[in-house]
């Protein structure tokens, strides 16, 4: 059988001409605006063109769908792979993200028909934009969908990912400031026993050159107030509905005990937000504040609280991080977690259209002085999720994958 459009003269009796194909034991489709469409045999065509009111018979117009194709494909397939037949088959893909808003109205265009749902829901559509870029590289591959929003959801799905049947896992996502960059986290261990079962896992380096001031502490005034990097403080972009700011220390973590806090203030100089964790010996080296101004900038101090005998700041490092950015930032060990995990292939972000790398796209060496990111890979490239270039090392991470 093959479908035809029947078109019909003006004034056509279209219920009439529906029953008379339905006498020809001709299947009726669709019909609308003088155009009825049908599923026949070749050699029922000349029965229906002698019908009343027909005037001509024609094959459908076809629509095509409006995808989105990322940059990056002709960027990084100098050779055309899928002409060469690889294109993924066969190879099952994780895609660990925050959210998958609309990506079922994708599939079988974006995205495959044969993808997997593994629990997720529609609070952001970032996982679905990185599903498109891997599809858009490896289409025969078939991707599984998983999400997480906090640590515990993130180990819990790996859990999950280790049960089955999965070849690469994609993770555009990461935690910041949060444990050293030095492989040593739950993130990173976690990382490094899947790739010891043979799962690839594609990390995304973080998009964190700008929100660091990591430097040497010390007191040289005496005052009780640590300087970093030899700064009284650390000026901090104000997003106005809330900022975050936290703080990092090279002392093992569950072994912190120099016990630093941090104070925000405003531009008026009153104080905002105060983290004072106990740090005493079997604490972690962490404070975090947050607090809403109405100003552009925040100031982040750092007090000490207590130091103990034979310990000097000058023996420490400390990271402060706010992602909305800092006033002279340090742009090296800028990493994003578990992109320092060995196991993992950290993954940058350069402009397709001049092959540079982009300003935001975090740097190492991680802590311990290992180079990462191990590549880099394209951004600002186009997805139907969004209506705007997808930007970040998170899209760049799926051409790798």
């Amino acid at each position: 059988t093959l479908v035809v459009v029947l078109e019909t003269e003006p004034g056509c009796d279209i219920d009439a001409l529906v029953g008379e194909c339905a006498e020809l034991g001709v299947l009726v489709q669709a019909e609308a605006r003088g155009l009825v469409q049908v599923e026949a045999r070749y050699d029922e065509l000349a029965s229906l063109a002698a019908l009343p009111g027909v005037v001509h018979i024609r094959e459908p117009l076809l629509a095509s769908p409006k995808e989105e194709v990322t940059e990056g494909l002709e960027v990084i397939f100098t050779e055309d792979w899928h002409a060469m037949g690889v294109d993924g088959s066969g190879v099952n893909v994780a895609i660990l993200d925050v959210g998958f808003s609309g990506w079922e109205e994708l599939v079988g265009t974006e995205l495959p028909d044969d993808t997997v749902d593994h629990g997720v829901t529609g609070s952001s559509d970032h996982g679905t934009a990185v599903s498109e870029i891997v599809h858009d590289l490896a289409p025969g591959a078939t991707l599984h969908l998983w999400q997480f929003r906090t640590d515990v959801e993130y180990f819990e799905a790996l859990e999950e990912i280790l049960a089955e049947d999965i070849d690469v896992v994609n993770a555009s996502v990461g935690f910041d400031n949060v444990w050293h960059a030095d492989g040593s986290s739950p993130f990173a261990q976690a990382v490094d026993q899947v790739t010891e079962r043979g799962i690839v896992y594609v990390a995304a380096a973080g998009n964190e050159t700008g929100r660091y001031r990591i430097g040497t502490l010390s007191d040289v005034d005496g005052d009780g107030w640590a300087e970093i990097g030899g700064e009284d403080s650390v000026k901090v972009t104000n997003a106005f509905a809330g900022s975050r700011v936290s703080l990092r220390w090279s002392e093992p973590f569950g072994e912190a005990e120099v016990d630093l806090d941090l104070v925000l203030f405003d531009d008026d100089g009153d104080v905002c937000d105060i983290s004072e964790e106990v740090q005493d010996g079997n604490d972690n080296p962490t404070e975090s504040a947050d607090c809403v101004v109405n100003g552009p900038w925040l100031h982040a101090w750092i007090r000490v609280d207590s130091l103990p005998d034979g310990v000097a700041l000058e023996e420490l490092t400390a990271w402060v991080y706010a992602p909305y950015g800092v006033v002279s930032p340090t742009e090296a060990s800028t990493l994003t977690l578990p992109a320092d995990a060995a196991g993992a292939i950290a993954v940058g972000a350069y402009d397709p259209s001049t092959l540079e790398l982009l300003e935001y796209s975090s740097l190492g060496p991680t802590d311990d002085g290992r180079l990462k990111p191990d590549v880099v890979a394209p951004s600002g490239v186009s997805t139907s999720a969004y209506s705007i270039p997808f930007e970040g090392t998170s899209a760049a991470a799926p051409h790798v994958t």
